[in-house]
């Protein structure tokens, strides 16, 4: 395998750990902890992870102060069967 596709390989790699990573925290928030909403914080700068937040679910909700983003991830209401 070359260097670059050695490279390229890591990244998108490294980029699905995220994804997973992300994916769990959140489950684990909803399901184990019960939690019926996350927020979060991010740097203005870090435009990976606000998007990676976005893809997951979150929604801006405001600037918390200057240069820091929050975001919302509210979850549905769960229904009991009748």
């Amino acid at each position: 395998m070359a260097d670059d596709e050695l490279f390229a390989s890591h990244k998108i790699s490294k980029k699905r750990t995220w994804i997973d990573i992300e994916k769990e925290a959140i489950e684990y928030a909803q399901h184990s902890l019960g939690a019926k909403k996350l927020f979060c914080e991010v740097l203005e700068g870090n435009k990976v992870v606000i998007k990676l937040h976005e893809r997951s679910g979150f929604t801006e909700i405001a600037h918390a102060h200057e240069g820091v983003r929050r975001f919302l991830l509210q979850f549905p209401e769960a229904t009991m069967p009748e």
